[in-house]
């Protein structure tokens, strides 16, 4: 994929981290949004999520510590 150039971004994604299509969930939104959708995933069992923030925000600041969401992949802690 070129900056600048149609592509696809699911088959990008599906190599850069060997993980299926169906592993895939692309969100975008409010921050509250997208805070409620990692946290969903959590409830499901989901150990593992990538993530990239544009612009971290003051909701986000005490995030990196509970959930380690900060360009990475994480396990959320179980309390």
């Amino acid at each position: 994929m070129k900056l600048g150039q149609p592509g696809n971004i699911i088959d990008e994604l599906t190599s850069i981290y060997a993980i299926d299509k169906v592993n895939i969930a692309l969100t975008h939104g409010t921050q509250e949004g997208n805070f409620a959708a990692l946290s969903a995933l959590r409830e499901l069992g989901i150990d593992r999520v990538v993530t990239d923030m544009a612009k971290p925000r003051p909701l986000w600041w005490g995030c990196p510590i509970a959930w380690g969401l900060m360009r990475q992949v994480y396990k959320p802690q179980l309390y």
